[in-house]
């Protein structure tokens, strides 16, 4: 079963069968922690999920991001595009890490709930070069 629409915030875990897979967006403006760090951006995010269920019935949750951000140069100050992908895996714990593969990172779930919303933005914002330049010689 695939959609494709606006990534809301929220979604019920129970209802989350296995191998279904979300594609959407989400518009750069709305994350305002990623604003705060790198400006006003205009586009979107592309977002595609996917809900795994392995053999021992634990739950995984496969992202995929694709965005163009407007960063700053560190030697000019002009404006660069930067296109951004990420791709990572969080498994569902209740409270037992014990049983986590290393290759995870863990995700606490509350009252059956996942918030979507701050996980891509804390994966947008990890994948910010710390140091951007052009790949040419700047004009100063």
């Amino acid at each position: 079963m695939s959609k494709f629409f606006f990534i809301k915030n929220k979604f019920k875990i129970s209802i989350l069968a296995n191998n279904q897979y979300i594609d959407g967006i989400i518009y750069l403006a709305a994350l305002q922690r990623l604003t705060e760090a790198i400006g006003i951006q205009q586009g979107f995010c592309r977002v595609s999920i996917n809900f795994i269920i392995d053999n021992y019935f634990r739950y995984y949750i496969k992202f995929l991001l694709k965005a163009t951000l407007i960063l700053s140069c560190n030697r000019c100050f002009n404006n660069i595009k930067n296109c951004i992908y990420s791709n990572f895996i969080l498994s569902i714990i209740n409270n037992n890490l014990f049983n986590l593969p290393n290759k995870y990172d863990p995700i606490l779930i509350k009252n059956g709930y996942i918030e979507l919303l701050p996980i891509i933005e804390d994966y947008l914002i990890l994948n910010i070069p710390a140091a951007l330049s052009h790949s040419y010689i700047c004009k100063l």
